[in-house]
């Protein structure tokens, strides 16, 4: 994880071994310009590669191709996979309670 300063615009590459406070202030706060190490591309790429080839033996695999929770034995088709995993994120993104 770096962060680099030109003039006054930051950036903070985001490489998988860490962010640190200091980074995350930058982000959220300085709104600092975020990158992704071609490492940690490469990690992102293999973790697709390897869903997709458990999903392409048929097996069954918790949250990729199955519900949560108490659904956790409902069997999500192919054609739905991608339905679910937006509702998941939706289903994080959403607040509750007073604003």
């Amino acid at each position: 994880m770096t962060v680099t300063t030109h003039s006054t615009t930051v950036s903070v590459t985001l490489s998988g071994e860490g962010l640190t406070l200091t980074q995350l202030v930058s982000i959220a706060r300085e709104n600092a310009k975020v990158e992704l190490a071609k490492s940690a591309l490469a990690a992102v790429d293999a973790a697709r590669a390897c869903i997709d080839r458990r999903i392409a033996s048929g097996a069954i695999f918790y949250g990729i191709n199955t519900g949560f929770g108490a659904l956790s034995d409902v069997h999500i088709p192919a054609h739905k996979a991608k339905e679910l995993q937006l509702n998941l994120i939706r289903s994080h993104a959403c607040g509750v309670g007073d604003s």
